[in-house]
């Protein structure tokens, strides 16, 4: 209770963050509150340039491969969690894969780069999902 100044803001934003199916504590949305504190117009400067060309790939073809990325990281790249997430069979998002590795020159087992990755799809996801509602 000491703290309680110090931390009320934290827990304002993980209540305001929580999800039916969970309990939300601040350190599970703790990288978002970071991402909200980034001026709108600076964010784009710390996505992958990698990322930006699949979502802009996505948006002239009509392709799903932002998405199948994002829900692959957010699962922490295992594949039945994944399909169930996306509601498809893990055959197809393990050919969703292997087309984002060709296409875009992304080695996905390169753990060095998953946080990049994770982080840009976070940054995009919302203007990605804005551009594909106003199709």
């Amino acid at each position: 209770l000491y703290q309680i100044i110090k931390y009320q803001k934290q827990a304002e934003y993980a209540l305001a963050n929580m999800t039916e199916d969970s309990i939300c504590f601040y350190e599970e949305v703790i990288v978002n509150d970071l991402l909200r504190h980034i001026n709108e117009g600076e964010k784009n400067e710390y996505c992958c340039m990698s990322i930006r060309r699949i979502a802009q790939y996505d948006k002239e073809h009509h392709t799903n491969y932002f998405l199948t990325l994002e829900a692959w990281l957010k699962n922490n790249g295992r594949l039945k969690e994944t399909s169930e997430t996306l509601h498809m069979h893990r055959n197809s998002i393990s050919y969703r894969l292997q087309k984002i590795q060709d296409e875009f020159h992304l080695n996905l087992n390169n753990q060095k780069m998953y946080l990049s990755w994770l982080v840009s799809c976070m940054i995009l996801h919302d203007s990605y999902r804005t551009e594909d509602a106003g199709e």
